[in-house]
C-alpha cells in the first residue's frame, strides 16, 4: 500500500476533511449509515419540543432520495453544522421573516474571507457524530448524576488519612484502602456515565467555538455577534467547570493528571455540576447551540452555491402556481434542463426511462429547497409556500406484513388528510394505484386524482396508463417521448405539450429478440384492445 493510500486512511479515520480541487472548498467525508442516524437525532427531538407538523415527512423525504440531496449540500466542518443544516432542509414551514434571515446570513458568507475563518474557527469544534449532546439539549433533568455529596467526601477522607498518617504511620494504611475505592469508584461511574461527559465535552467545546465566532461575523451579521455575546455570556460557568473537567494529558510523563482525576473524582463532580446549569439553562444552551449549526450550515450553503451549480433564489407568490425555467435535479451531472408553467395539476405519460419520474422528483425537491435554504437548481422558480407530499417509491413492508398495495394505499391516504390543512398541498405521485388489477387501478385512480385537483392542491402525477388521460380533462397533458431505432431507444428528456402516443414496449421486446411468436401476438391483442376497447386472446 502506497504512503498516500495510508494516509487517506488515517485521515478518513480521524475526520480530516480534504481539498475537493474541482470546488476549492473542503468538502465534507461521505456520511456512515450510523453516522446520519445519529445526525437526525437533533432534528427529531426538535420536533417533539416544537410539536411541528409541516415537516418533510418521512415518505416524501425517502421518495425524494433526500438523503442524498444532503449529502450533496454538506460543505459544513462540524457535526452541529451537520444536524442543523439537516433539521433546516426537512423544516419546509419556515416563517418568512426567518428565510430573509437565513438570506442575509449566506450572503455574508458569500465573501470568501469571511467564510475562510469561520471554516477555520468550526473546524476546532471537530467532527464527532456520536457526542449524545441531545442528552442536555432536550432531556437535562434526566441525565444529573446526584449522589454529589458522596463524590466530593471521597477525596476528603482520603486526605483526613493522609493527614492522620503523618500522627500515626497505620492510617497510612487508610490512605491505601482509600484510593483503592477512589479507583473503583472513578472507573465505574465513568463507564455509567460515558455518554453523559462526552455530551457535556461537545457542548463545552460549542460554547468555546461560539466566542470565537462573533468578533469574525462580518457587519451585516453585527445583530448575530450580539446575540452570541449574550448567550455565551450566561454560560460562562461551564468554562470554568471544564476546565477541570476537560483535563487532558499532554505527554506521557503527565500521569500525574489522572491521579488527580481519580483522587478528586473531578469527573463526576464536574459532571454533576454542569448537568444542574444546563438543567437551569436549557433553553439558552439550546438557542446558542442551534445558532452556532446555524453558521456553519449557512456558510456550508454559500459554499454549495459558489461550487459551480446553477442556481437561483426562489420568489414566493400567493397564487397557487408554480413557475419553473432552466430546471435541473441537483443530483445529476449533466442535466437536461426544463421549463413549466404549472397552473393546474398536470398528468404525465410516457414509456419507462423516458424522464417522468426524474421530472417529477425534480420539481417536488426544489420545492422543498426553495422553502428550507432558499436554493433551487433552475435559472428561476417561483412558488407558493406549501406542503410538499409524495407517494413514489412504495414496497412490500416485511416488518408489518402489509402488502405493496396497503403501503401504497396509506402513503396516499395521508396525502388526502393534507388537504384538509389551511396550507396548500403540492404532491407528486409516481404510478398510483399500480399494485391492483387493471379495472379497479383504472376507475380508483381517476376517482382520486379528480378529487386531489378539486382541492386546495397542486398535483403532478406520472403514468404508464393512458386511460386516464381521457377520464382526466381536469388535468393538464404532458409527456416525455421515446425513439425506437434499430439500435435502441433513445430519449430527449424534455417534457412536451399533451398525452403521450407512443406504445413502444412490444416493438422493444422485438428489438431484444424475443421470438416472433410472442412479439407477433402481443401486437395483435394490443391491437384489437385498442380498436374494441375488450381484451381477446
Amino acid at each position: 500500500m502506497s504512503f498516500q493510500s495510508v494516509f487517506g486512511e488515517i485521515k478518513k479515520t480521524l475526520g480530516i476533511r480534504t481539498r475537493d480541487k474541482r470546488k476549492g472548498e473542503f468538502c465534507a467525508q461521505p456520511m456512515e449509515q450510523l453516522e446520519l442516524e445519529t445526525t437526525k437525532e437533533y432534528w427529531k427531538e426538535t420536533c417533539l419540543l416544537t410539536n411541528s407538523g409541516q415537516t418533510v415527512d418521512d415518505t416524501t423525504w425517502n421518495d425524494l432520495d433526500m438523503d442524498l440531496v444532503y449529502e450533496s449540500l454538506r460543505f459544513t466542518c462540524s457535526t452541529i453544522g451537520d444536524e442543523i443544516l439537516y433539521a433546516m432542509l426537512r423544516d419546509t414551514d419556515v416563517p418568512q421573516e426567518a428565510l430573509e434571515q437565513r438570506r442575509l446570513m449566506m450572503d455574508a458568507f458569500a465573501d470568501g474571507t469571511y467564510r475562510e475563518k469561520i471554516r477555520k474557527i468550526m473546524g476546532r469544534q471537530s467532527r464527532q457524530a456520536y457526542h449524545g449532546a441531545g442528552t442536555y439539549l432536550f432531556h437535562p433533568k434526566d441525565k444529573v448524576p446526584g449522589k454529589l455529596a458522596l463524590y466530593m467526601a471521597l477525596p476528603i477522607v482520603l486526605v483526613v488519612f493522609l493527614v492522620l498518617g503523618f500522627v500515626n504511620p497505620i492510617f497510612f494504611f487508610g490512605v491505601a484502602c482509600s484510593f483503592a475505592v477512589n479507583l473503583i469508584v472513578y472507573y465505574y461511574s465513568g463507564s455509567l456515565w460515558m455518554r453523559e461527559i462526552t455530551a457535556v465535552r461537545h457542548i463545552a467545546r460549542v460554547i468555546n467555538v461560539a466566542t470565537k465566532l462573533a468578533p469574525q461575523l462580518p457587519d451585516s451579521l453585527s445583530d448575530v455577534a450580539a446575540q452570541l455575546r449574550t448567550l455565551t455570556d450566561e454560560m460562562k460557568p461551564v468554562a470554568r467547570w471544564n476546565a477541570l473537567f476537560a483535563m487532558q494529558k499532554i505527554t506521557d510523563m503527565d500521569y500525574l493528571i489522572d491521579y488527580i482525576r481519580i483522587l478528586f473524582q473531578l469527573d463526576m463532580i464536574c459532571l454533576n455540576k454542569l448537568a444542574v446549569f444546563f438543567s437551569n439553562h436549557s433553553s439558552t444552551l439550546r438557542r446558542l447551540y442551534q445558532l452556532v449549526g446555524e453558521i456553519d450550515a449557512y456558510q456550508a450553503i454559500a459554499a454549495y452555491r459558489l461550487s459551480g451549480v446553477m442556481y437561483c433564489e426562489p420568489i414566493f407568490d400567493s397564487k397557487l402556481e408554480v413557475e419553473a425555467k432552466g430546471l435541473a435535479h441537483p443530483l445529476v451531472a449533466a442535466p437536461v434542463r426544463n421549463d413549466l408553467d404549472w397552473t393546474r395539476s398536470v398528468l404525465i405519460t410516457g414509456a419507462n426511462a423516458s424522464g417522468k419520474s426524474t421530472f417529477t422528483k425534480t420539481m417536488a425537491v426544489n420545492a422543498i429547497l426553495a422553502q428550507s435554504i432558499l436554493t433551487c437548481t433552475a435559472e428561476r422558480f417561483v412558488m407558493p409556500r406549501a406542503h410538499i407530499m409524495t407517494s413514489m417509491a412504495m414496497r412490500d413492508s416485511l416488518q408489518s406484513g402489509e402488502s405493496y398495495f396497503i403501503v401504497e394505499i396509506r402513503s396516499l391516504k395521508r396525502i388526502v388528510d393534507a388537504l384538509e390543512q389551511l396550507r396548500p398541498v403540492l404532491c407528486f405521485i409516481d404510478e398510483i394505484l399500480r399494485g391492483t388489477n387493471t379495472i379497479e387501478r383504472i376507475s380508483a385512480s381517476q376517482a382520486l386524482l379528480k378529487y386531489i385537483a378539486g382541492q386546495n392542491c397542486l398535483c403532478m402525477a406520472a403514468t404508464h396508463d393512458l386511460e386516464l388521460t381521457r377520464l382526466l380533462p381536469e388535468y393538464r397533458q404532458m409527456h416525455f417521448r421515446e425513439d425506437l431505432t434499430e439500435e435502441g431507444m433513445h430519449f430527449s428528456f424534455k417534457i412536451i405539450e399533451g398525452p403521450s402516443n407512443t406504445r413502444n414496449a412490444i416493438a422493444l421486446l422485438s428489438l431484444m429478440h424475443f421470438p416472433e411468436t410472442v412479439t407477433q401476438s402481443a401486437a395483435q391483442v394490443a391491437e384489437e384492445f385498442a380498436q374494441t376497447g375488450q381484451w381477446t386472446g
